[in-house]
């Protein structure tokens, strides 16, 4: 999943066109919550693990630029994760997307940026159990019996629907040709995967999972350096 999540974010990063005149851009990390109903999972976990929380630290990369007077083009990825532990079994669950972005600047007055996005794109959620107290295992130990941990995933087509409130603090002098300097701001949305969850063992699939999507809102902290050219 992570590199799936590398790969959309260098494509993205590649087919954005570049700033041009009067036109401007952003770019950074962010930090915030996500929320998932994870309610499925801990039901069919019982009392092996602890269960699972539905809130989740949400940690990524965002970008944008505006491409005419108004419309917005951007990419982003992000990612969650959290451990449980049972009596015999130690488990993390992680979860990741990316997408491309399509947005509408509705405010652009000094350095106050307001714009809802919609994005579309994909994401999944792994979940890996290891039993507790193993040791380091050697080589041969290895081919000889390899099934020492399960990693489980599921993922499929995702939609971003957000809103982004944006400060720009200018940092270079207005006169220069690149005037720009850092932003800071929070992103409010909720994401949606329209299809079931189909968990897979390496290409095997599993039946019986449970149905567990990215769906479920989410709050952003946003941070970085923003440009433009005049």
């Amino acid at each position: 999943m992570k590199k799936l999540i590398l790969v959309v974010l260098l494509v993205l990063l590649e087919w954005l066109p570049p700033i041009t005149d009067a036109q401007e851009g952003a770019g950074g990390m962010f930090v915030g919550v996500k929320n998932t109903n994870i309610a499925p999972l801990n039901n069919l976990l019982g009392n092996r693990l602890e269960s699972f929380k539905d809130n989740s630290v949400l940690i990524g990369g965002i970008g944008w630029g505006s491409v005419s007077p108004g419309i917005l083009l951007g990419g982003e990825g992000g990612g969650f994760w959290q451990t449980s532990d049972g009596p015999n079994l130690r488990a993390r669950l992680g979860g990741g997307y990316g997408f491309f972005d399509v947005g509408y600047m509705v405010i652009k007055h000094k350095g106050l940026r307001l714009y809802p996005m919609v994005g579309i794109g994909g994401g999944g959620i792994t979940l890996r159990m290891a039993p507790l107290g193993v040791t380091s295992p050697t080589f041969d130990d290895v081919i000889t019996d390899p099934k020492r941990e399960a990693n489980v995933t599921a993922g499929g087509l995702a939609f971003n629907f957000a809103l982004g409130l944006e400060c720009f603090v200018e940092t270079k002098d207005g006169k220069e040709k690149r005037p720009g300097g850092l932003h800071f701001g929070i992103r409010a949305g909720y994401l949606f995967m329209p299809g079931k969850a189909d968990w897979k063992l390496e290409d095997l699939d599993v039946i019986g999972g449970p149905d567990i999507r990215l769906n479920g809102y989410y709050i952003q902290a946003v941070f970085g350096g923003w440009g433009r050219r005049q």
